[in-house]
């Protein structure tokens, strides 16, 4: 996958979420319980375009592909 570095864990019930760091953008992406990521962990980052949703920066609209 891609190089990223884990920027921030924000656990909310069953779920967690995990801001990643891309170069010069940030992906926001959902974790299960069970993740062992530690913030500035450097990690591999890859996409299952059928469960991947994207939004536009400015206006937070979902961007339909």
């Amino acid at each position: 996958g891609a190089p990223g570095t884990l920027e921030l864990l924000e656990p909310v019930g069953p779920v967690t979420y995990a801001d990643i760091r891309l170069g010069g953008d940030s992906l926001r992406v959902s974790l299960a319980e069970d993740h062992s990521f530690a913030v500035g962990q450097a990690i591999g980052v890859s996409l299952e375009r059928d469960r991947a949703h994207f939004f536009d920066e400015q206006s937070g609209a979902r961007i339909i592909a």
